[in-house]
């Protein structure tokens, strides 16, 4: 009975901090639209990934101004171009094991096929040194 309690007190501390934390969320968007309000040259521009970092900066108690949009912008833009440098080093990462796997497929298959060569050549010399013995 007394574990429960505990829990339920845990758990409202928890619901506590979420709350504070989508209020905080909440005045940030709150914030950043009132700076924006008729700013439809912002408005037009602006990506919305721009938007949310301006939010998120808010959110993390920073001073944004409609000034750093721009400054934003150029940090969203290469933090994109980072995930899709590191998009592309995955995905050539991947290209390089499977080819490694497709060579190490390949070596064995031509190894066993001069195996085969080679137990075909000993077989026929076997069968002419039994000719000329026999």
């Amino acid at each position: 009975m007394k574990e429960r309690e505990r829990e339920r007190g845990r758990g409202s501390g928890n619901e506590e901090k979420e709350r504070e934390r989508e209020k905080g969320m909440q005045d940030a968007y709150d914030d950043v639209k009132h700076m924006l309000t008729g700013r439809t040259d912002i408005l037009k521009t602006a990506s919305p990934e721009v938007l949310l970092a301006m939010i998120e900066k808010k959110c993390q108690g920073e001073n944004v101004r409609v000034d750093d949009i721009k400054d934003i912008q150029i940090e969203v833009q290469r933090e994109e171009e980072e995930r899709e440098k590191e998009k592309q080093q995955r995905e050539v990462q991947r290209l390089l094991e499977r080819s490694k796997t497709q060579l190490e497929s390949l070596d064995v298959a031509l190894k066993v096929k001069q195996a085969r060569e080679q137990q075909a050549l000993q077989k026929r010399l076997l069968q002419r040194k039994a000719k000329k013995a026999g």
